[in-house]
């Protein structure tokens, strides 16, 4: 029978690379590509770009995480490591 290392650390340290790293994209992706100037000078923010930048960061997030970091972990390891 194989015995296989705690790997309990996984799923809190992808949260914080994700989180970091999700930021920086929410901050460069919204700040290029939502901020709107109007024709009258004033700057504003288009709402559905916005939520077009978080939908698909989320997803890029749930994808990476599921194919590549928690791939070997059962759902018992991945429930008690979160």
């Amino acid at each position: 029978m194989k015995i296989r290392k705690k790997i309990f650390w996984k799923v809190p340290l992808f949260c914080i690379v994700a989180g970091v790293i999700a930021f920086n994209a929410v901050v460069f992706l919204i700040g290029r590509f939502t901020i709107v100037t109007l024709p009258d000078g004033t700057i504003t923010s288009d709402n559905t770009r916005v939520l077009i930048v978080y939908g698909a960061i989320f997803i890029v997030t749930l994808i990476v995480g599921g194919m590549f970091f928690f791939r070997n972990m059962t759902r018992k390891e991945i429930f008690f490591s979160a």
